[in-house]
């Protein structure tokens, strides 16, 4: 539904389920302190459970749980905002925050809003004061995964924290998520695969898995043979999943 894509970071062009890595919430937490964190786009929690586990007691909220920040259906005296809104929406989130007048916000945004100039000329980047770029670029369609771990993209996306009052250029920073990028990139055809042999999506790389067993399952079902080169080179379920794709051409 439209109405409520924010909720749950959907985009409206695909309608697609979009999640923020852990990892990225855990390493804000070490550079940044807020007062009483609220995320207003919560969504399955993939903000909020990473501050609890940083040592804050958030407060969460979003469409599907009845209210509709952007319309102002929400009291947040005292409180800090940390969220990751879809990016349709970055603008209409910076402005409702100011509008609730905020002390401290942290959003995740692409690094190319830099380069239009309205969002200069209407304030919007009024009282950003630090931007902490990830010096890996996030895919964020990466499943939800408790270790963090994301398949790297092609944007640049970053923490955009504001603060109210201050007065300045932002500071340019950069936040080392480096060991949290070991997916690769994201194959919508290599989920499709986990999916028909039963493996949950938070698979890891380096996983133990029956390789043989799996390839043999897969050459039954999709009807075609595995060479001896690879049948020997497949040592794990990244590799297998690499010669399904180039045997069935996908």
């Amino acid at each position: 539904m439209k109405g409520k894509s924010y909720a749950s970071r959907t985009e409206v062009k695909d309608n697609d389920l979009y999640h923020t890595p852990e990892c990225l919430t855990t390493k804000l937490c070490e550079v940044e302190k807020f007062k009483n964190p609220h995320e207003p786009a919560c969504g399955d929690l993939a903000i909020v459970d990473p501050l609890k586990r940083a040592g804050y007691n958030p407060t969460f909220t979003d469409l599907e749980r009845g209210v509709d920040f952007l319309n102002g259906d929400i009291y947040l005296k005292g409180s800090d905002i940390i969220t990751n809104p879809p990016f349709y929406l970055w603008d209409d989130f910076i402005k409702a925050s100011k509008k609730l007048k905020v002390k401290k916000t942290a959003f995740i945004g692409r690094g190319n809003y830099f380069g239009t100039y309205d969002r200069y000329a209407s304030g919007l980047f009024d009282g950003l004061k630090k931007v902490y770029y990830f010096n890996r670029y996030v895919d964020y369609r990466t499943p939800r995964r408790k270790d963090g771990l994301f398949h790297v993209g092609a944007m640049l996306t970053g923490w955009f924290i504001f603060e109210r009052g201050y007065k300045g250029d932002p500071a340019i920073k950069y936040m080392d998520v480096q060991d949290y990028a070991k997916l690769g990139m994201y194959r919508e055809e290599d989920y499709n695969i986990l999916e028909f042999l039963g493996i949950s999506s938070t698979w890891f790389p380096d996983m133990e898995i029956d390789c043989q067993f799996i390839m043999d399952k897969i050459e039954k079902e999709f009807h075609f043979k595995y060479t001896i080169k690879q049948r020997k080179d497949a040592k794990d379920i990244s590799k297998v999943l690499l010669y399904t794709r180039r045997s069935l051409k996908i």
